[in-house]
Order: C-alpha cells, then structure tokens, then sequence
C-alpha cells in the first residue's frame, strides 16, 4: 500500500507539473496577444486619424474644383460670348480655340 500510495502521490506530481507548464504557456501566450491587441488598437487609432486627414483634404479638394470649374465657366463666358450679332473683342480667342478643338477632333 505504501507502493501504492507513492505511485499515486508521483501521478499527482507530474498532473500538478503538466498544469503548471500548462499555466505557464497560457500566461506567455496571453501575454503576447495582449501586445498584439495594443499594437492593433494603436494602428487603429493612426489608421482613423489619417482616414479623417484624407476625408478633410478631400473636402478642400472639392471646394477648389468648384471654385476652379467656377473660374473657368466665367473666363469661357467672356472668351466665348453668347452669340449677340456683335463682333466681340475676343475673336482670336474663339478663332485659336475653335482650331484646338478641330485639331482633338481629327486625333
């Protein structure tokens, strides 16, 4: 029986060693997925921040091709004028443009 008794108590043993390995490695293991999850949380906070720098630059970007396309429908107005039966001061533009477009129609 005292055979017994020490076989059990070595069975004991190597359970309470293969759980405190087992503990161990699970506390390594969490350990590191805790340092995975701050670099994530990081990289997701920068990643947010120059998702909202982007959205911003791309309002700006917008408004500037509005003001731009704004510009350039006022100067085509003045370089081409609707058709008044006057002669306007602009006819060598309207000649030079009239020619560009010939000249991308034929390419």
């Amino acid at each position: 029986t005292a055979s017994e008794h020490c076989s059990s108590c070595d069975a004991k043993r190597e359970t309470a060693e293969q759980l405190r390995e087992t503990v161990e490695q699970l506390r390594e293991d969490l350990k590191v997925q805790t340092q995975l999850r701050q670099q994530l949380e990081q990289r997701h906070s920068s990643l947010h921040l120059e998702h909202s720098d982007c959205r911003e630059e791309n309002q700006r970007m917008e408004k500037m091709l509005m003001e731009q396309q704004h510009v350039i429908k006022l100067a085509l107005a003045r370089i081409l004028p609707k058709r008044t039966g006057r002669i306007s001061f602009c006819q060598d533009h309207k000649k030079t443009l009239s020619n560009y477009a010939e000249m991308c129609q034929t390419e």
